[in-house]
């Protein structure tokens, strides 16, 4: 009688052990198919370049995101995660914290002292440091004297000011997007502001079709919902 209750015991167990493994096999392939069929564009070529390139994309640093055009570094901040995003961010503003003076200092930290990886994985608090930068900006401009292509610079672009204004010195002109022709009425929304596009271009809003709530705008807390045109 015991070996008989020790032998349904140890079948109980493993029939317990194969239900839980084929569980947890079926919710992988369920989170894999869905990643999948996520769209990181509504532009195919990008969407495709993105999936494809996984895991390279994922290694890509602040300062390549920051010269790319702003179709794809948005698409690529899609795929990425909250964290991945956040140290991006994090670069960006100690790299500008050390240009500027002690008292734009006092003032810049107070927006970065409140960005968090939170932003982008929390609706709530993306609502709320939203809400927040934009009085922050406004305090800025009266305090500071800063124009909206410098708040924009430092607080909206990966790549940092002194970047920017490097590649104008170079080029003549500023091209934060950068963004071609090819493929522009399939392009994912990737601007928030104007003062983003080329000279002679409005940032215009778009049906994007895609539901992604940030990634644009202050430390990347905002939607994409226009492009340059």
């Amino acid at each position: 009688m015991y070996i008989q209750e020790k032998l349904f015991m140890e079948q109980k167990s493993s029939k317990s052990a194969f239900t839980f493994l084929f569980l947890f096999l079926s919710s992988l392939l369920i989170l894999s198919c869905k990643k999948e069929t996520k769209s990181f564009s509504c532009n195919p070529e990008i969407d495709k370049y993105v999936k494809a390139n996984a895991v390279m994309v994922s290694t890509f640093d602040r300062a390549t995101l920051g010269q790319m055009r702003a179709d794809t570094a948005v698409a690529i901040l899609h795929f990425l995660s909250g964290d991945q995003k956040y140290k991006l961010w994090k670069e960006k503003f100690e790299l500008e914290m050390k240009s500027l003076s002690p008292i734009e200092r006092e003032y810049y930290s107070k927006l970065t002292s409140k960005h968090s990886a939170l932003i982008f994985t929390n609706e709530k608090e993306r609502q709320k440091f939203e809400n927040f930068a934009i009085l922050w900006a406004e305090e800025v401009k009266e305090a500071l004297k800063w124009s909206d292509e410098k708040i924009f610079y430092l607080t909206n672009v990966l790549a940092t000011e002194s970047e920017i204004k490097q590649k104008k010195s170079q080029d003549g002109t500023i091209k934060v997007n950068n963004v071609g022709e090819v493929g522009l009425d399939g392009a994912t929304c990737y601007c928030y502001y104007s003062i983003s596009c080329d000279l002679g271009k409005l940032c215009i809003e778009k049906e994007c079709g895609t539901n992604y709530k940030t990634d644009c705008g202050i430390g990347g807390s905002s939607a994409c919902i226009g492009r340059c045109e």
